[in-house]
C-alpha cells in the first residue's frame, strides 16, 4: 500500500473515532435535495422579501444599526478590531434569513452599510478595520475585551494605561473615567446632535 493511501486510511480512521467520541452518527442528516420537498413557504426567505428596492432596504438596515444599544454594541466591536466587512456580511445576511431582502440585494449593500459604519466610527473616534474574518457571537464585555486584547493590543493597552480617554490635544476628558467599561468611546460620541444627524443622513 503507498504511503499516501496509509495517510488517507489513517486519516478516515482518526474521523472515525472522532465520530464515536462525540456520539455523531456522519450519515444522520438530510440528502441533497431534501429542501426541495418541503412546503413552500416554510421559511422567511421562501417568501417575497420585504425590500425589493435597494434604498429602502438600506434605509430599513440603517435604521436598525441606529438603535441605541445596537449601536452601542457595533461601536465596541470596532473599538475591539472587529472589522466592519465582518459586522456589515452578519447584518445583510441576517436581513437575509429574517426575509428582509434577496441575496443580491444583500451583497449590493455591503457597500453603502461598511461606509455607514465607517463614518459612525469616524464619529466616535476611532480608527476601524476592514478585512478579517472574526467570530461575532461575542458581545459579552470578557469577550470583547479579548477580541481587543488580540486583534487591536494598542488601543486594548491604551484602556488599560487610561489613555484611551484623551482627546485629540492629549487632554484628559472632564468625563469620569470607568476602569473597566469599554465606554471609553462614548466621549466622542455625545458630540452635539445636529452634527450626528447630518453623518447619519437625516
Amino acid at each position: 500500500m503507498s504511503v499516501k493511501k496509509q495517510q488517507k486510511l489513517a486519516k478516515a480512521r482518526k474521523q472515525a473515532d472522532n465520530y464515536d467520541k462525540v456520539g455523531t452518527d456522519p450519515f444522520s442528516r438530510a440528502p441533497a435535495g431534501y429542501g426541495l420537498t418541503q412546503t413552500p413557504g416554510k421559511w422567511p426567505w421562501d417568501n417575497p422579501p420585504t425590500h425589493v428596492d435597494l434604498e429602502d432596504a438600506f434605509e430599513d438596515i440603517k435604521k436598525r444599526m441606529l438603535v441605541p444599544e445596537t449601536r452601542f454594541d457595533l461601536l465596541r466591536l470596532i473599538d475591539a478590531g472587529v472589522p466592519i466587512e465582518t459586522l456589515v456580511r452578519t447584518a445583510t445576511f441576517g436581513a437575509f434569513t429574517k426575509g428582509l431582502i434577496t441575496p443580491d440585494v444583500a451583497e449590493l449593500l455591503n457597500v453603502p452599510l461598511s461606509a455607514h459604519l465607517l463614518v459612525e466610527a469616524r464619529n466616535a473616534g476611532l480608527t476601524p478595520r476592514f478585512n478579517n474574518n472574526v467570530k461575532l457571537d461575542v458581545l459579552p464585555q470578557d469577550d470583547v475585551l479579548e477580541i481587543m486584547r488580540r486583534l487591536n493590543p494598542k488601543r486594548y493597552n491604551e484602556y488599560l494605561d487610561g489613555t484611551a480617554f484623551k482627546n485629540e490635544e492629549g487632554e484628559q476628558s472632564n468625563k469620569e473615567q470607568p476602569k473597566k467599561e469599554m465606554s471609553g468611546f462614548m466621549a466622542a460620541m455625545t458630540g452635539s446632535k445636529q452634527e450626528q444627524e447630518t453623518v447619519n443622513g437625516n
